[in-house]
């Protein structure tokens, strides 16, 4: 296997000329992005310091309830980030992004660990948090954009949404095409990503295993099946998702909750 080049602190450090280079272009175009690229640029380097002594830490210990703790830490972190995503304000807001990411987080992580790669223990942290977070990140962000789109199609769309259920129809007949679009702009991201992979772009995990030495072949096997399982965790988180919006977005009788 051949050596890794190790990256010094001064190298992280000097990374940061990228960042300042950002900086600089968003002020001389007026983007107004500053503040936020500095904030942002400072906030990963604490948090992914941290997060190595955290997971170094864990995977030392390899116990099964310092895992879960750590999954559950990453499932409330990712609604609250959701939640705070969608402007709209509407009854239930928190149990839906709740709903949703760990039914699609869940349903996708216990798939990848428990059938296809089969990890033992099962709470192998060295394998089960790293596809966490990948799971969960991009259902995080599947559902925010799923969620954000349906809310404020809903508002812009609610005389037709009205009239179609004057006419008769139920409230997800009246609101089909509204999910419809809301779905496709969560799910497209991914569609894309699979479309380009290997072609355009070489996916982070890929990349960090060939950086490490291992043989192209299994870093391709292993990007194959992570573009395979954060596609479906952004469909299946968003499907849920939107069907606990819907529900909370009428009442019993079948009239329209415009989120505000």
């Amino acid at each position: 296997m051949p050596d890794v080049i190790k990256l010094e602190y001064w190298q992280v450090a000097f990374s940061g000329l990228l960042v300042l280079v950002s900086v600089l272009l968003s002020w001389w175009m007026h983007l107004g992005l500053q503040r936020d690229m500095a904030w942002g640029a400072v906030r990963t380097f604490i948090q992914l310091a941290l997060t190595g002594y955290v997971l170094a830490f864990i995977f030392q210990q390899a116990h099964w309830a310092l895992t879960l703790l750590a999954l559950a830490i990453m499932f409330v972190v990712a609604v609250h980030t959701a939640r705070g995503r969608v402007a709209a304000a509407f009854p239930g807001k928190t149990g839906v992004f709740t709903v949703a990411i760990l039914t699609g987080g869940i349903l996708v992580l216990l798939f990848v660990t428990g059938i296809i790669l089969r990890i033992e223990p099962w709470y192998n942290p060295r394998y089960l948090l790293p596809l966490a977070g990948m799971i969960v990140g991009n259902a995080m962000t599947a559902v925010a954009l799923a969620v954000d789109r349906f809310a404020g199609d809903l508002s812009r769309r609610r005389t037709e949404i009205e009239a179609a259920l004057a006419l008769g129809a139920n409230p997800a007949q009246a609101v089909a095409r509204v999910r419809r679009d809301a779905l496709r702009t969560a799910v497209m991201p991914s569609v894309n990503a699979m479309l380009v992979v290997g072609v355009v772009s070489l996916p982070g995990m890929m990349t960090g295993q060939i950086i490490a030495g291992q043989p192209p072949a299994q870093a391709v096997y292993y990007q194959i099946v992570v573009m395979y399982m954060i596609t479906a965790a952004a469909v299946i988180t968003s499907v849920v998702g939107i069907l606990a919006a819907t529900r909370q977005c009428f009442t019993p009788a079948q009239q329209i909750r415009v989120p505000e």
